[in-house]
């Protein structure tokens, strides 16, 4: 896999050999905008032969996808913390393979689509599906994991992370703004709550239960990119809140800082966050059609 992301890379004539991307605009009338080389960094070697062999062959797209949505890497329930390796691309060593480090796999496909993504033609064709797990990849505590998958969403022209990332970032990290499906359970009798503790949505497809209306985790259970996002409108923030600078829940929602500043406590709001008083950043009070206000 780490093979395939450099076959697919382009080099420069740069001293390290990387090239720098950038989104220009090339026609003014209808300001169409292209990624293109900047001037400082020539092409030396063009991947797009190989980018285009990648992009004809549909199952190798659907492993890449599945690799990539295993991530990101989590030092507490990564499976090959058992074998007393460090689980983290970017402090792994070389001479282990899959079974001792799975997550090497994961932080490899996301090379894979982020060298894919350098073609614009493969965008709309292959980026639906992965487009939610380099969002949440992007994250990553481990920073050679998180820079490869921002790489893949600039180059897809992802301007603002915050943004346009804002509803994927929002649904895996806070489970009150989405509901799984209730009582869900694949072919192997898997509910939601076992995706999510054992991480499982890699498997999706295989395990889909044919007899369910639901078939498969990835429209059922909310840590696979399914369930059902609550009305932002059923939501409201807490009465009066602001951080230690002043800042309301607007100011947050304006700037995108939930997921910058939304968990800081210290110095914000009394002890409380933006994450707990805010709608936009997962917390506030939810309105039940009694009219009741019910925390998160």
């Amino acid at each position: 896999m780490a093979a395939l992301q450099n076959l697919a890379a382009s080099y420069c004539k740069t001293e390290t050999g990387h090239c720098d991307w950038e989104w220009k605009m090339v026609n003014e009338t209808d300001k169409h905008t292209k990624l293109v080389l900047s001037d400082d960094s020539p092409l030396k070697i063009d991947g797009e032969a190989v980018r285009l062999e990648i992009g004809k062959n549909e199952e190798l797209l659907d492993a890449l996808g599945n690799w990539l949505c295993q991530g990101p890497v989590d030092d507490d329930v990564d499976p090959s913390r058992v074998s007393g390796l460090n689980p983290w691309p970017s402090e792994a060593i070389l001479g282990h393979g899959y079974e001792e480090l799975p997550s090497m796999v994961t932080w490899a496909a996301v090379g894979v689509w982020k060298n894919l993504a350098i073609s614009q033609w493969t965008h709309e064709l292959h980026f639906a599906k992965p487009f939610g797990c380099l969002c949440i990849v992007s994250l990553s505590d481990d920073w050679l994991e998180a820079s490869k998958a921002s790489d893949a969403l600039y180059h897809i022209g992802v301007a603002n992370e915050e943004v346009d990332c804002f509803e994927e970032r929002l649904r895996y990290h806070h489970d009150d703004f989405c509901q799984d499906e209730p009582s869900w359970e694949d072919s192997q009798r898997n509910s939601c709550a076992t995706y999510k503790a054992e991480q499982l949505c890699v498997y999706a497809d295989d395990l889909a239960e044919a007899h369910s209306d639901i078939e498969s985790a990835t429209e059922a259970c909310c840590v696979c990119g399914g369930g059902t996002i609550f009305d932002p409108a059923t939501c409201v923030d807490l009465e009066e809140w602001k951080d230690g600078d002043g800042d309301g829940c607007g100011v947050y929602e304006e700037h995108a800082w939930c997921f910058e500043h939304g968990g800081n406590v210290d110095g914000y709001g009394n002890g409380v966050s933006a994450d707990t008083a805010c709608c936009v950043c997962g917390g506030g009070l939810f309105i039940d059609q009694g009219g009741e206000r019910n925390e998160l």
